[in-house]
């Protein structure tokens, strides 16, 4: 039983770095395009809460449709 809950935690855990990883660009994307056309930088800590919050969202919904039964 510990096999299989250290499985699900390492198995989700590289799926939400995988996530953080590509949300993490096109967040740094966006930001670098809000930047040159508002000229307002987005601040470090924003800009983490941002790929962290997004982040968990995604890894959440995830997790939720995954978990809903399949039709037949």
């Amino acid at each position: 039983m510990l096999d299989k809950i250290k499985l699900w935690l390492f198995v989700w855990g590289t799926i939400a770095l995988l996530i953080l990883f590509f949300v993490t660009i096109v967040i740094w994307i966006l930001c670098s395009v809000w930047w040159l056309i508002s000229n307002n930088m987005v601040d470090r800590n924003i800009f983490l809460l941002l790929c962290l919050g997004t982040t968990f969202f995604i890894s959440i919904g995830t997790i939720c449709i995954g978990l809903l039964p399949e039709k037949k």
